[in-house]
This record gives C-alpha cells, structure tokens and sequence, in this order.
C-alpha cells in the first residue's frame, strides 16, 4: 500500500481498506447508508461517492503520506480551472489543499521533464517524416460577464503536434516552386488532364464504382464531423497514437504573425533545426492554417520579407480532406440554404426550421437525404430533359446535385477514410475539376 497512489473510487475504498484494517468494514457502511442510496438515482450516488471519498482523506491523519498527495491533487485540479494563488494559499493554511508555491514548483517540473521527452522523441525518429498540425482550440464554454480584471475567462489555445510516420524524411530542396503560383503548370494540367473530363459528371462516374452501403456505414459516414465522445463509435476516433505534442500555448491564430510564430515553437526544438536544413514537413491544416502558411512562404520567397525566418520554406501546407469536406458541405449549404430549408420543412413539417447555421450533423442529413432522393429521380430527369439542355436552373440544379452534394458527402468519408483508391483515382479530375 505504501509504494500506491491515491484511490479516488469509493467503491475501491470500501473494498480493500477493510482488508486492511476490520474496524473499517462498519465505517464504511454506515458512511454509505448516510447517503439514503435507495432514494437517489445513479448519477446523483455518483456525486454523493466523490463528496464520500473527500470526506475521508480530510478524517485521515494529516502525516499520512496519501492524504499529502491528495492534497496537492486538489490544489492542482483547482489551480487548472482558474483558482488564484491566494485562494491556494488560504485553503492550504485550513488544511485542505498544499500552498500555490508547490503547484507552481511541480508545473515546473512537469514543463521540463515534458521538453526533455519530445527531445528525445524526434532524435529517435529523425530518419522518419513528421506530420505537422497546427490547429486552435477556444476554450468559449465559461462565464463571459466582466469582472474587474477581465472582459471573459475565454482563452485562444494553439495546438502544435507532431505525427511521425513510418517513410524516410522528405528531401527540402525542390519541394515548393519557387513560382508559388506557376501559371505554365497550370495551364498544362488544364489542357491535358481537366479538359477532357469537364463533360462527365462525379454522378456518371460514381455509380460505376459504388456499390451497396448497409445502414451502420451510412450512420458512420454521417457522423464523420461528430466530435462527441460519447458514441461508441467515436471513442476510438478521439485518441491519437504515438503522436509528439510540442507544445499548448496561447494564441488566437488569426493571421501571419500568429501562425509564424506556431512554426517557431517546431524550429526551436533542438533536433528540428538540424532536421529542417535538410528535410520538409507537411502540415495538415484548416483553411486559414494553410492560407496564411502559404502567405508567409509567399512572402518570403518572393518579396524577401526579411521578418519572415527563412526555415518556414522547409513547410508544406496543406488542406487535410477532412476540412476539405467540412468546408465543401458548409459552403454548399450556405449558397442554397433557402432550397433545403425548403425540402428540411416539406419532410419534417411546415413549422420545423432548419436555422440559418445549423449543426454538422444536420448538414450531413440534409445533403443525405438530397443526393438519395437524386439517385431515385436522376434518370427519369436526364430522359425528360436530355443531357443537352441549356436552360441556366436546369444546369445549376443538375450541376448541384448531381456534382457538388456527391462529391462533399464523398470526398473524406469513402475516398480518404474508406480507402476507397479505385473510386479515387477515377474521380480526381472530376474533384478538381469541378
């Protein structure tokens, strides 16, 4: 028991201090009667619990080593959700909690033991490539009413990790033109790769390679931008693997100077400077990530904006095909938003509202519910109409459902996810394209 840290289950409490000492078995029961578990449901035993196991770490000797970590746990957990150092310092003179000084010494260690693993970690892999993302998080669910030293407890948070993959590093020399924009290139695509395909729509080529989807892979496929843990089937979905978190700071990522600043954070590691004199790193970004990325390298090779470090050369932005569909089903959304409020209120009332900015999910099944109801009808539309038709609603509906809807709902959920190379590779010119 000495070598053990804290328990913090009161069920595990119960079961094993009565093994240790008998005179605590009637504690404990008369302890959990207290709390009339008969009349309260299981989430609110759940809350009684906790109070129950608090309760018994401050009757517990105060030299015993175990309630010494459970104080510095508590003080720990409340400097986290914003309690200050006085308040620290006056639960700790009552017993309750260690001072602010002992947090503040332990962050520190935690700070240092942390920039020490990551080190280590990209010595280790540095024949390997890295995977970049930078992404924000808003931590908005708090109290916005000001008090007398801020306007809200809001806080902008930049994540910077980093996944090493199992390939050999990516040379740095030749992996961005140094046209940026490269209008030759372009045109050449165009010509020999586009063109051709403009009259073959993604409806066409799809069917081709499709086949049969059961209804647990359709519900999966539309809670692809669900981020809530608590389905079953996206637990695994939230813990990311073997990835190297460089580091949490605070920042809104708003602009040039904040994403530069994201990519000083990766430079400053010791083995990254060696590592980008050579080598590239791609970063997976949303949409601003990879613009003002991109502007900066722009601004960089081509104006020698002499503010601008020359190592963000040595990063590849990119749009992740996540964001790619988020973005794609947004947009197609918000452009008609009035047609499918209009087919939202035809299935589900005249009264039910779709709102001006609704939830993913409900994006996901508007889009559904459109591309099926296309599949059943698009033939019969194609025969009455012909493929020739050039009347302009005509064109922008087919265009819209039989294209865009397709390719959104597509793009992450069967190309990317499913891996589904076949039906990839013969619709890419018609993503591009279109």
């Amino acid at each position: 028991m000495e070598k053990e840290g804290p328990i913090y289950s009161f069920d595990e409490m119960r079961k094993l201090l009565p093994q240790i000492d008998s005179s605590l078995k009637d504690f404990f029961n008369q302890l959990y009667l207290l709390a009339q578990p008969f009349k309260h449901c299981e989430k609110t035993m759940g809350r009684m619990k906790k109070l129950m196991v608090f309760l018994c770490y401050l009757l517990a000797l105060l030299n015993n080593s175990k309630i010494n970590f459970f104080k510095f746990d508590l003080a720990y957990y409340l400097d986290s959700v914003g309690t200050s150092n006085e308040g620290l310092n006056t639960l700790a003179s009552i017993g309750i909690t260690t001072t602010a000084r002992a947090v503040n010494n332990k962050k520190r260690q935690c700070s240092e033991a942390h920039r020490e693993f990551v080190e280590k970690v990209l010595e280790n892999r540095s024949e390997s490539t890295f995977v970049l993302n930078v992404d924000d998080y808003h931590n908005v669910h708090v109290p916005w009413q000001p008090d007398t030293t801020s306007t809200s407890w809001a806080v902008h948070i930049a994540t910077i990790i980093a996944n090493p993959c199992p390939i050999s590093t990516i040379p740095r020399n030749g992996v961005i033109n140094l046209k940026i924009v490269d209008d030759e290139l372009i045109l050449k695509h165009l010509d020999e790769r586009f063109i051709e395909n403009l009259g073959i729509s993604y409806h066409v080529r799809r069917r081709n390679y499709m086949g049969k989807c059961s209804d647990n892979k359709v519900i999966e496929r539309l809670t692809l931008h669900s981020y809530d843990d608590r389905l079953a089937e996206k637990k695994n979905d939230k813990h990311i693997q073997n990835v190297i978190l460089l580091d949490f700071t605070e920042s809104n990522l708003k602009g040039i100077k904040d994403y530069t600043k994201a990519l000083q954070v990766v430079y400053n590691q010791k083995p990254m400077q060696e590592y980008l004199s050579n080598n590239a790193i791609p970063i997976v970004a949303d949409w601003p990530g990879q613009f003002f990325i991109r502007k900066a390298i722009a601004h960089r090779l081509l104006l020698n904006n002499e503010a601008i470090l020359s190592f963000v050369s040595a990063f590849v932005p990119m749009m992740g095909p996540l964001h790619v569909s988020l973005y794609g089903r947004k947009l197609i959304f918000l452009k008609n938003s009035c047609l499918f409020n209009d087919v939202y209120k035809g299935i589900f009332g005249p009264n039910k509202d779709l709102g001006k900015k609704p939830q993913p999910w409900r994006i996901d099944l508007i889009l559904h519910v459109m591309h099926m109801a296309w599949l059943d009808i698009a033939d019969i539309v194609f025969s009455k109409f012909g493929h020739t038709c050039k009347n302009i609603e005509y064109l922008y509906l087919t265009d819209l459902l039989s294209n865009l809807i397709s390719l959104v709902l597509d793009v992450c959920a069967i190309h990317h996810q499913e891996g589904n190379w076949q039906c990839k590779d013969k619709v890419s010119n018609s993503v591009k394209t279109t």
